[in-house]
């Protein structure tokens, strides 16, 4: 299953997505935040004590259980930061 797809799909129809956010850094408490009901999983590095390195583990833990999709709040809107 795609689930980037599925979270897409569900926003073009207009229904609620849910998703929980991930401040801390841990790849393994963002596994454990994939459940079924869950649509995506935002880890923050703005307001969060996540840095870069501890994002991409967590990003990775998430992708793998394939049920959430694995996005990131980035800590400051610069293009550097972003691309």
């Amino acid at each position: 299953m795609n689930t980037a797809k599925s979270l897409r799909d569900k926003l073009a129809r207009g229904e609620t997505a849910f998703g929980v956010w991930a401040a801390l850094p841990d790849a393994f408490a963002a596994e454990l935040m994939c459940v079924g009901s869950v649509d995506y999983i935002c880890v923050d590095q703005q307001h969060g004590l996540v840095d870069y390195r501890e994002m991409v583990e967590m990003l990775r833990a998430i992708e793998g259980r394939r049920t959430a999709v694995p996005i990131t709040r980035v800590p400051v809107n610069q293009a550097w930061v972003i691309t």
